[in-house]
């Protein structure tokens, strides 16, 4: 770690380590910004791998209820294709995600969410603090 290969001083009655002069703290930015590149990079490809589950393991596996005909089954499992697509991509915003589809307004998406069976989708996306919060409602 940079920390524990550079020499640092302690100032007189202050217990955190400081860096030495101005190369020290070039090298802290330096590796700042290079830890803050590989993170983004491995978040895109966590994110790249979630949506390859979602796609070619969960989405086979949804099925509609029991009795819907095969053109009503492949209608279901392609629309939710699309809206989690959408979602995803409008890093699950939902107004993004309305305006991508040509749908009018968060509702028209959150019926979907609903309909297509996305809830726990959504819920988990939330949880991993995905979703932005909305416009905030008026007390008034």
């Amino acid at each position: 770690m940079i920390c524990e290969e550079m020499a640092v001083t302690k100032p007189p009655g202050d217990s955190s380590a400081q860096p030495e002069g101005p190369s020290d703290l070039a090298k802290l930015r330096a590796e700042h910004a290079l830890l803050i590149e590989n993170l983004k990079a491995k978040t895109e490809e966590l994110n790249k791998a979630t949506m390859a589950v979602q796609q070619n393991v969960i989405a086979p596996l949804v099925r509609p209820e029991p009795g819907r005909n095969v053109m009503a089954e492949a209608a279901f499992v392609a629309q939710r294709k699309v809206l989690l697509d959408a979602l995803t991509k409008a890093r699950w915003s939902l107004a993004e995600a309305a305006s991508a589809l040509r749908l009018h307004g968060t509702p028209a998406v959150i019926k979907y969410i609903h309909s297509l069976e996305l809830e726990q989708e959504y819920e988990a996306a939330k949880a991993r603090g995905e979703v932005r919060p909305g416009r905030p409602k008026n007390d008034s």
